[in-house]
């Protein structure tokens, strides 16, 4: 949701710090329409191998944290020898862009394939994701996540910590993976940009269910918020 969420490539607050490596992030829109593609298409071909792919793929990505890298390690002659268990997320973002195609392929086919029921469905469910979004923008406003909340925290300090912890809290070689775990938590859940660019997202899909004339129309908006979202990251 946040590439930013442990720091970029000059700040990064991974474990590994490999930034470009261990980057989990294929973009807003992408992941939308991914969504969109395994609920409205599951029963084709070959979208549920993909699926389990990106599931197992990404499980194996996060490494000696994972049960699934775990159990491969235990099974499989050899796999301990695996040096960089991230380098496999290549395998999510192909699958996450097929899925994205399938995606959009089942919203562009709206008024042929779509029952009535099926559409009240998904328009309530797009309804309920967007709810959760404008909750969670306004947390990362106001919220004990947001900047100020942490201006607010970092300002109560004890009369034994002084200087002392101006020294930075979340620097790699003082983290734990569940440390780094919870800052990436906290950042995501405090940054307000990844959730209005999901609530972007969603907005556009419900446009296409709700008024299937304008599903082409609303697919190369989509298209165009994922060019905006990666130039805006890229900088």
């Amino acid at each position: 949701i946040n590439p930013f969420a442990l720091g970029g490539p000059d700040s990064y607050a991974g474990r590994d710090k490999f930034f470009w490596e261990s980057l989990c992030s294929f973009g807003i829109a992408p992941l939308t329409l991914m969504l969109v593609g395994v609920s409205a298409s599951w029963r084709r071909h070959p979208v549920p191998r993909l699926a389990w792919t990106w599931l197992a793929a990404i499980g194996f990505a996060f490494g000696a944290g994972s049960p699934v890298f775990r159990f491969l390690v235990a099974i499989v002659p050899g796999m301990s020898l695996f040096r960089v268990p991230s380098r496999v997320l290549f395998f999510c973002s192909l699958a996450t862009a097929v899925l994205a195609g399938a995606g959009v392929d089942s919203l562009l086919a709206v008024p042929r394939t779509w029952s009535d029921h099926r559409k009240k469905l998904s328009l309530r469910t797009l309804v309920a994701a967007a709810i959760v979004c404008i909750v969670l923008i306004a947390l990362g406003k106001f919220g004990p996540w947001s900047e100020q909340g942490s201006e607010r925290r970092s300002s109560v300090q004890t009369p034994e910590s002084g200087a002392a912890s101006a020294a930075p809290a979340d620097a790699p070689d003082r983290l734990s993976s569940r440390e780094v775990l919870g800052l990436g938590l906290r950042r995501t859940l405090g940054s307000r940009t990844p959730w209005a660019w999901l609530l972007g997202g969603i907005a556009l899909v419900f446009v296409a269910v709700r008024w299937p004339s304008m599903a082409t129309p609303s697919m190369l908006s989509m298209l165009a918020l994922c060019v905006i979202q990666f130039g805006v990251y890229s900088n």
